[in-house]
């Protein structure tokens, strides 16, 4: 469902276009100033959105794909939210929601702040699962590192071995000196 709805937002984001128009390359509508895109759980009603945005979209290869740039999301869960932030996305297309790094993890999980960085990340249309590729994570005065890490609504898990070393001294101690109660805040609208 999540796939289907990110598709629709890539086809109004994009607008419409006669057949002539999609031809090819020297077709696609000129980059647009930043879009937010909010996606809604129709399972949990009343819950945080997960909140997208983008410095600019671009139309590339069809009416179904979008490059992103920079793009910030804020994913909400049970156990805390999450703040990814991507230099470049694709939206669309046979790959879904492609993410180019270094990406840049982080938040609070589980009451605890963490921060992170991703080489790459995926999630194919449909899926409900994001899957981060050499991962490394900082948290709770350790790092972790794994080769893969997927992402779903209430579990991670590591594909491969998790490695844990004791933290970068520095980063440890500024992740410690956050309060329990940190606020995470929403994201907004951008723009005029």
């Amino acid at each position: 469902m999540q796939g289907k709805i990110l598709w629709l937002v890539a086809v109004v984001l994009v607008g419409c276009t006669d057949e002539e128009s999609v031809s090819g390359p020297e077709a696609a509508l000129p980059a647009q100033g930043p879009v937010t895109v909010r996606i809604f759980d129709r399972n949990r009603p009343g819950s945080e959105p997960t909140t997208m945005i983008a410095g600019q979209a671009r139309q590339v290869a069809g009416v179904d794909q979008l490059q992103l740039d920079p793009l910030v999301l804020r994913r909400p869960g049970p156990g805390g939210v999450v703040y990814v932030h991507a230099p470049q996305a694709g939206l669309g297309g046979p790959e879904g929601l492609t993410l180019s790094g270094p990406i840049q993890l982080s938040g609070i999980w589980n009451g605890e702040p963490f921060a992170g960085i991703a080489a790459g990340a995926t999630m194919p249309p449909g899926a409900r699962t994001v899957a981060l590729t050499s991962v490394a994570i900082v948290r709770a005065g350790q790092i972790a590192t794994t080769p893969r890490l997927d992402i779903g609504e209430d579990t991670a898990e590591a594909a491969g071995v998790f490695l844990v070393r004791p933290g970068a001294p520095a980063l440890t101690a500024a992740l410690a000196a956050l309060p329990p109660d940190l606020p995470t805040p929403r994201l907004g609208a951008v723009g005029p």
